[in-house]
């Protein structure tokens, strides 16, 4: 059981690092676009592109698993 739990421990790393790519490549679309640069704080764009991440992620998997 160890080496499946030590797997599973490395899937979940790597999908926390993919996030983390998705994330950040959400934020400088952000950043570059200046009505948004207009509109909201830096921490705000952050919290947005986690959202639309996670948004992705969530509708990614529904397709997977056939919903």
């Amino acid at each position: 059981m160890e080496n499946n739990d030590n797997f599973d421990r490395i899937l979940e790393m790597n999908t926390e690092a993919e996030r983390r790519k998705f994330a950040a490549n959400a934020m400088c679309a952000m950043l570059s676009n200046s009505g948004y640069a207009k509109t909201f704080s830096v921490s705000d764009m952050a919290e947005l592109a986690v959202k639309a991440t996670d948004a992705l992620i969530a509708e990614l998997n529904k397709k997977k698993d056939g919903k």
